[in-house]
């Protein structure tokens, strides 16, 4: 008898719509009770931590964002989103496989109750700190979460990104440099509108250079589409 996270394992390189069906059986236990939330995480353990398989680590923590995506609002309690929170976080610490999917959990746990300033602050500060530059991610979807994941904590939490930038001086240029070699045109479209947050509403005096030649570089822009 396979459990979730193996079954997951065992269909999501043949059929990704199988994995996620996989995971929404798994929100669906989550909501009926019949899965603690506890037992959950304990079974990603030995996958979530596999020493001699990246990849298995990664499609582990997209399980888990696969899962919350699919649970339904109110299944979980503000502790348990707190946790998860803090758990997807402190991985992006240790390991930063599956980074794209760590951000559409996180993105998943906001969409399902809306964090404290301090906790937006955290998952900037933990993304900033482990995972620049975003063009170390060779996936253009991998960085695309991430970057949807910042333009929710600029939209909706734009007073606490704020204070962290009048709290650390080093905020704004590792910001610029964060998304330093971007060329995908969707994502930059996101880039470009994060940019422009702290060039309209932050003291940007001392990093202005920088944020000059960080959007200069694209500039003019030529794009022939694929046919």
């Amino acid at each position: 008898d396979m459990s979730d996270i193996q079954l997951y394992l065992f269909e999501v390189d043949k059929n990704k719509t199988e994995a996620k069906n996989v995971a929404k059986q798994s929100a669906q236990k989550l909501e009926t009770k019949d899965l603690k939330l506890i037992d959950l995480i304990t079974s990603l353990e030995e996958y979530i931590n596999n020493k001699d398989d990246a990849a298995v680590r990664g499609h582990s923590v997209a399980y888990l964002a696969d899962v919350l995506s699919a649970v339904g609002p109110r299944v979980l309690s503000n502790q348990e989103r707190r946790l998860l929170c803090d758990f997807i976080l402190g991985r992006i610490e240790g390991d930063v496989e599956g980074i794209g999917s760590s951000a559409r959990a996180l993105l998943a746990l906001e969409e399902r109750g809306k964090w404290d300033a301090a906790t937006a602050q955290k998952v900037l500060s933990t993304f900033i700190s482990h995972a620049s530059p975003l063009k170390q991610f060779k996936l253009q979807s991998e960085r695309y979460s991430i970057l949807q994941l910042i333009d929710v904590l600029l939209a909706k939490y734009r007073k606490a990104i704020h204070e962290l930038h009048n709290e650390d001086p080093m905020l704004l240029p590792n910001f610029i440099a964060f998304f330093d070699g971007e060329k995908d045109p969707r994502n930059l479209m996101i880039v470009f509108s994060l940019l422009q947050v702290p060039m309209m509403e932050w003291d940007v005096s001392s990093s202005a250079q920088d944020l000059f030649d960080s959007v200069f570089n694209y500039f003019p822009i030529t794009f022939k589409p694929p046919p």
